[in-house]
């Protein structure tokens, strides 16, 4: 987040300065861990455990072995 605002400021023709830049960033702090903790329930939680399912379905039907993955990630796509 930190680079963000550094970025910004640059944009906006101002000047860098340390001590304003960083309590913004820390400001971030909370909602930075809350996203990356619900990434971390649905990676770990939710797809790992399907991805081990769908691999145990897809190799009693001898499939490839990116079957799986395919399987989980094209719906995402939508």
């Amino acid at each position: 987040m930190a680079a963000v605002l550094v970025i910004e400021a640059l944009d906006g023709d101002q000047q860098v300065v340390p001590a304003r830049i960083l309590p913004a960033a820390i400001g971030w702090l909370p909602r930075y861990l809350w996203t990356n903790g619900i990434t971390t329930i649905l990676f770990w939680g939710l797809f790992m455990p399907l991805l081990w399912l769908a691999g145990q379905e897809t190799s009693l039907w001898n499939w490839p072995s990116f079957a799986p993955t395919a399987i989980l990630l094209l719906p995402m796509l939508f």
